[in-house]
């Protein structure tokens, strides 16, 4: 997971979009709630105006948040 992890946010800085959102698929199913998988699929979501996909997503995230600032970051983003 580490090593897609990787992938992902090099994907992701470098403005691949469609394997950054490959990647953050295969990332968020080994590790849900992962921080930079959630701001990709997040990112696609907001984009599609898929509310609903958004706060399950979100939800998903806030869950596996280890603190509260933590926490209301995703609500937030």
């Amino acid at each position: 997971t580490a090593a897609l992890a990787m992938e992902l946010e090099r994907a992701d800085a470098s403005g691949e979009l469609a394997t950054a959102a490959e990647l953050a698929h295969q990332v968020w199913r080994a590790q849900p709630g992962h921080a930079s998988a959630f701001r990709v699929l997040a990112r696609g979501l907001r984009a599609a105006g898929d509310l609903p996909g958004l706060t399950e997503l979100t939800s998903v995230r806030v869950s596996r948040a280890t603190n509260a600032p933590e926490r209301a970051a995703a609500w937030l983003e």
